[in-house]
């Protein structure tokens, strides 16, 4: 498209040189005064067509999207047991398409503290578990005085986290550590187990 337009003016100028040079010699003018809106007709379609494609690919996709968000967004969630405290979540975010799933909720451990839970995984080996305590919303973080658990693994190193996808989730286990040092030193860690679900 970006060459067919720059062209165009070229073909422009061109016919309206030979058209001047041409003289009072009628054909000639006409002739060349005929190559521009030959080349703006052919053009014009396919700039038509290109454009109609793109935009027919931009909203098949953003179709896709918005169906696939509709469809798995919300609900269910789960539960993850650190040190023998299990925080049980429900899902604001729940979207599960195997082999991937992501689900982010508000919880609270046995005695009714408030916490955090992500879980995001997916069958590549990458993925991480976190429970932020007394933190109350998504992309936020655990106050400094209380424990940011979490558990990670990338590129298939199964050392903190590795689990297992089921029907409508998956399960795991780890070691945590604590992000804020309150509840772990920077050198431990802690043994944990988790689940979660969509639906």
């Amino acid at each position: 498209m970006r060459t067919t337009r720059l062209s165009l003016p070229l073909i422009a100028l061109v016919g309206a040189a030979l058209f001047a040079c041409g003289g009072s010699d009628g054909d000639a003018g006409s002739d060349a005064a005929a190559t521009p809106a030959t080349a703006v007709d052919e053009s014009s379609p396919t700039d038509d067509a290109t454009t109609a494609a793109t935009t027919a690919a931009s909203t098949a996709a953003s179709t896709a999207a918005s169906t696939a968000v509709a469809s798995y967004a919300g609900g269910k969630g789960g539960v993850v047991t650190i040190g023998g405290v299990a925080y049980t979540f429900s899902a604001e975010i729940c979207l599960f398409q195997a082999p991937d799933l992501i689900a982010s909720g508000p919880g609270q451990s046995d005695d009714g503290t408030t916490a955090w839970v992500d879980v995001n995984v997916s069958d590549g080996g990458d993925g991480f578990v976190t429970v932020g305590v007394g933190q109350t919303e998504a992309f936020s973080m655990a106050p400094d005085d209380q424990p940011g658990f979490a558990a990670e693994s990338y590129l298939g190193d199964e050392q903190y986290l590795t689990y297992t996808f089921g029907n409508d989730g998956v399960t795991g286990s780890g070691e945590v550590i604590d992000r804020n040092y309150v509840a772990l030193q920077a050198s431990e860690t802690a043994p944990m187990t988790f689940e979660a679900s969509c639906g």
